[in-house]
């Protein structure tokens, strides 16, 4: 009996640790979103016709710095722009992927006065595919 216990908590706990994989994706334009969350992190995919490339990953990180967060059912990727590795950031672009909405929103700010100053946005309706 103890062994049975042992085995089925083992199997939860294991289950629980996976991500849990989308089971339907957010199609913006020419790209396609896709979206693995778990219970302590996820990742996201963009999907081209080009190829797959991870989803708000920096390219170079003396630069560009990236956050990657989930909340609820929006994904939101920040990324700073640096002149070097050890300076303030003095640019930063906020992309949200909002799965209720279907909108992807792109923010672009700049760092003046000690204060980030909206300088663009866009927001493109997108649709679920399953």
């Amino acid at each position: 009996m103890r062994k049975k216990m042992l085995a089925i908590g083992t199997g939860l706990l294991a289950l629980m640790i996976m991500p849990a994989r989308a089971d339907d994706s957010l199609v913006c334009g020419d790209t396609t979103f896709d979206v693995e969350q778990g219970f302590v992190g996820g990742s996201v995919t963009a999907v081209t016709a080009t190829g797959a490339t991870p989803f708000c990953v920096s390219d170079n990180q003396a630069v560009l710095t990236t956050t990657l967060s989930f909340r609820d059912q929006e994904v939101w990727c920040v990324t700073l722009h640096h002149l070097s590795s050890d300076s303030r950031p003095l640019a930063k672009q906020l992309w949200v992927l909002n799965r209720l909405s279907k909108k992807l929103y792109h923010y672009d700010y700049l760092f003046v006065d000690g204060v980030w100053h909206l300088q663009g946005e866009r927001h493109e309706i997108c649709k679920i595919t399953q």
